[in-house]
């Protein structure tokens, strides 16, 4: 019994020696058959380049008898996944490759935003230190200039107040009446308001804090501009020479001026503000403002001198200490940057603020 169980291991061990044996032998010839499939692909992958670079007259490629004879399906495709594997092959490649050169240059991009951003934050900080500290020196205002303005200043609104050449719309806006004149050079205007239960020194007192203030000043601009107030000089406790810059994004234009506004004591007539542009060729002594936007730190605008003259009269109304009219007048002279049209515009912005700030309530805009 016990020798027929060794028996039959030793026959089992036998069989699965001889089974263990046939399967290797099957391995190797089925790597051999795929080695040789590969040299045949790899063959049939030269002659397809060679095909590509030569005319198909001048190829002459003698395959492998038993290759070109072989219809078998598994070789086919065999054939055919070997060359998609080798298609996919070079496209990861070249993707991998590309996807280098983009991480590369996106890092590259990266790189250079951050700087180009510190450089025009840079840029844009000494912009605004030279807007709010320009570089430039003036001949002082002498008592006798500022004498002559103020005289040729009141001499010119009294004509212009007795003259009949603007027209009136004919309107009352807010208690406002309008006498005007605009055309492609010059704006001309008067405007004008009786203010019930305000005193003439309320009112008079009102505008020269307005009109004296480099802060509150810059708060009469309109949105698309960008306006800047300094002190130059103050001749005597009711006068402020201005300098004043007027810039517009969509404009290669700074309008430039240097601003005379004082506070003139009329007596029983009332109390006039003169808001007046000086004359550069006078006044100006040293102008390294002017050269802004020379250099690559900011583009260059041409500079316009502003032309312009603003007033405003309080004067008593109806025998009463309590009413004042004001009357509130110039003249502006166009530039591209700034037309007369957008003058006129501001014009009425700007004594709308005015008048809202004096008087802190809308009760008076009848």
């Amino acid at each position: 019994m016990l020798q027929g169980s060794a028996y039959k291991r030793s026959k089992n061990r036998v069989h699965v020696k001889n089974m263990y044996y046939r399967k290797l032998n099957l391995l190797g010839n089925l790597q051999l058959e795929v080695n040789t499939l590969e040299m045949q692909y790899e063959k049939l992958l030269d002659v397809y380049r060679q095909r590509d670079a030569q005319s198909a007259s001048q190829l002459q490629i003698d395959f492998d008898h038993s290759y070109r004879n072989s219809n078998s399906t598994l070789s086919k495709a065999y054939v055919n996944l070997l060359l998609m594997k080798s298609a996919l092959t070079r496209e990861n490649s070249e993707l991998r490759r590309m996807n280098e050169e983009n991480v590369l240059m996106e890092k590259k991009i990266r790189q250079l935003i951050m700087v180009q951003d510190k450089e025009m934050s840079l840029q844009h900080g000494i912009q605004e230190r030279n807007k709010n500290k320009p570089s430039l020196r003036m001949n002082p205002l002498t008592p006798e200039q500022y004498s002559k303005i103020v005289k040729d200043s009141y001499r010119e609104i009294k004509a212009f107040r007795e003259s009949k050449t603007c027209t009136s719309s004919g309107l009352r806006i807010f208690g406002w009446t309008d006498r005007h004149d605009v055309n492609e050079e010059q704006l001309v205007f008067l405007l004008d308001k009786l203010f019930s239960g305000l005193s003439l020194e309320e009112m008079s007192e009102g505008l020269w804090q307005i009109l004296s203030d480099t802060e509150v000043l810059q708060t009469l601009k309109q949105s698309d501009a960008d306006v800047h107030f300094h002190v130059v000089e103050r001749p005597n406790k009711n006068a402020v020479v201005f300098y004043y810059t007027l810039e517009r994004r969509d404009s290669d234009q700074r309008v430039r001026a240097f601003i005379l506004s004082t506070q003139i004591d009329l007596g029983s007539e009332g109390s006039l503000i003169i808001f007046r542009t000086l004359d550069p060729s006078t006044f100006l002594k040293h102008d390294e403002d002017g050269r802004r936007g020379r250099k690559r730190i900011e583009p260059h605008k041409q500079t316009v001198w502003l032309n312009a003259f603003v007033w405003s009269i309080c004067e008593f109304a109806r025998d009463q200490q309590n009413d004042c009219r004001l009357t509130y007048g110039g003249k502006m002279n166009s530039t591209a940057l700034a037309t007369a049209s957008w003058w006129y515009i501001h014009m009425l912005q700007s004594i709308m603020i005015m008048e809202t700030r004096v008087t802190r309530s809308r009760r008076f805009l009848l």
